[in-house]
């Protein structure tokens, strides 16, 4: 991970939207946040929905396959590397296989609405505490 400050979350944005929405862009191209920065996939954080996992559940993945998620399938295919590192947030899984589609793409319910808050707290921090443990470099053995 090569070292280099922090742009407020703004900042990143306002760079990033700018050009997807500004720049054309030649048939079939797709503007990647990753090139706009300069990114390698292990430097870029992938945060998704994750079906296996009770709601509010997190986990870091490092790397791997896309077990089937079609967003993450789609984010390895643009990046060509299933390297990047993953926060797979638990949304749970319903009962009726059926109405996987609906609650994958549904909204949250008053009830759930209320976790997300501190949901979202818990997400940056383990997110941010791993870019730390990255910069550090490994460990050694002091």
């Amino acid at each position: 991970m090569r070292p280099r400050g922090f742009l407020g979350a703004g900042q990143w944005l306002s760079r990033a939207m700018s050009r997807c929405v500004l720049e054309p862009r030649p048939p079939g191209k797709r503007w990647m946040v990753a090139e706009l920065f300069g990114l390698t996939a292990e430097e870029v954080y992938l945060v998704h929905d994750e079906l296996d996992k009770p709601l509010g559940r997190l986990a870091l993945k490092l790397g791997g396959s896309a077990r089937g998620h079609n967003g993450v399938r789609s984010c390895i295919s643009c990046l060509n590397s299933n390297a990047m590192p993953r926060l797979r947030v638990g949304i749970g899984r319903p009962t009726h296989p059926e109405a996987v589609q609906a609650h994958v793409l549904g909204c949250f319910s008053p009830a759930e609405q209320e976790l997300l808050p501190l949901l979202l707290d818990r997400a940056t921090d383990l997110i941010l505490d791993h870019i730390r443990e990255r910069s550090q470099g490994p460990s050694l053995g002091l």
